[in-house]
């Protein structure tokens, strides 16, 4: 009942809104419309949280970007006796369409988000080996340290857990460089960061060459690793504690998923500047071996 009102009640304003966007008002008008509805938005965003108030939202500024769209398309573009610039004009409103089109996209999945309930906490015995990906390059010690400290601290039984960095700054290629200091760096760089991992518990890993990038470094892992499911952090995205509490569940429930996305979140306090999500990324890129499955992670931007 309630969603058959809810749609209802949209296609009504939605009708209601094209009306109004086709009626011809100067400029001066429209700029006082947007930024009166612009006011009202952000009222709404500061004092009326809930799914009506967020479809609100949407819909007043859906209502002004087709009005821009209208505008933009039926009084701005030049005449046809000017084929040039109308080719551009063509162009660079497709180019703004193409946004809007992203805008409309993001504005779908942020509507309605699904709300799922939390899957029952498994007992100890009954859960995967993990396998946590940590891809590196040329960041600093103390970002990885921060990392690796969040990922081993995770709420998960230490026997089944191993945290691997994988150093594609300290590969055989690189500490065998013809320049001296930058080969003296990869290998100054190799036994900082074995020492490092030596410390905090975590398995320290490079390979021979830097070859297909990070895809590369994770294949070299997984033919060496034996987790049964891989999760991977950027290297300056530190996991919250229960992460993996709260998704390494849907593999045992599901066996045909082989990925779980998180939500994320933005804030901002001292060095720990923003909340992120980072899909794992085992997308096909330079042949990655997405045999064994693994999750995105909702983490703290350490960088």
């Amino acid at each position: 009942m309630a969603s058959a009102l809810r749609a209802t009640a949209w296609i009504v304003s939605g009708l209601a809104a094209f009306l109004l966007l086709g009626q011809p008002v100067s400029i001066d008008t429209q700029l006082a419309l947007s930024l009166s509805v612009i006011v009202v938005m952000a009222v709404v965003w500061k004092f009326g949280p809930g799914l009506l108030y967020r479809q609100l939202f949407v819909g007043l500024g859906s209502f002004v970007v087709i009005r821009y769209l209208y505008w933009r398309t039926t009084s701005t573009l030049p005449p046809g006796s000017d084929p040039v610039g109308l080719a551009f004009g063509i162009l660079l409103l497709a180019a703004e369409c193409y946004c809007v089109l992203i805008l409309i996209i993001s504005l779908t999945i942020s509507a309605d988000p699904l709300k799922r309930a939390t899957i029952e906490r498994d007992p100890d015995d009954e859960l995967p080996t993990i396998d946590v990906f940590i891809p590196t390059y040329n960041e600093d010690e103390y970002i990885l340290a921060a990392t690796m400290a969040a990922a081993r601290s995770m709420d998960y039984p230490d026997h089944k857990l191993s945290v691997w960095l994988l150093d594609d700054g300290g590969t055989d290629q690189k500490c065998n460089d013809p320049n001296p200091e930058k080969a003296k760096a990869a290998r100054k760089r190799r036994e900082e960061l074995k020492a490092l991992c030596a410390q905090m518990g975590a398995i320290y890993l490079t390979r021979k060459k830097n070859e297909h990038a990070k895809a590369g470094n994770m294949n070299n892992a997984l033919a060496v690793s034996r987790g049964e499911i891989v999760v991977v952090f950027d290297a300056d995205h530190a996991p919250f504690r229960d992460f993996l509490r709260e998704t390494v569940g849907y593999f045992a429930r599901d066996k045909r998923c082989f990925l779980v996305q998180t939500p994320h979140v933005v804030r901002r306090q001292n060095i720990w500047l923003r909340l992120g999500l980072r899909l794992a990324e085992f997308r096909p890129h330079h042949g990655v071996d997405i045999k064994r499955r693994s999750c995105g992670a909702a983490s703290v931007d350490v960088g």
